[in-house]
């Protein structure tokens, strides 16, 4: 952020303010926390969409 850093000492003025954002996100979830998650959305008026199995189930759908 432009000007909002530290002051200068000999001079007048701010540094810039360098700002790092982390996000960490799991890449499991159990059951309970993945229904969790999905009423949240719910709640807050977002699609959700049903949940995909894994390889072997996307398989047999196709097929079948």
């Amino acid at each position: 952020m432009r000007g909002r850093g530290v002051p200068h000492v000999r001079s007048r003025g701010r540094g810039d303010l360098l700002i790092r954002v982390v996000v960490d996100t799991p890449a499991k979830l159990s059951k309970k926390d993945e229904e969790i998650l999905r009423q949240l959305a719910l709640s807050r008026g977002d699609h959700v969409s049903e949940p995909e199995g894994g390889l072997l189930s996307r398989l047999r759908s196709t097929l079948s």
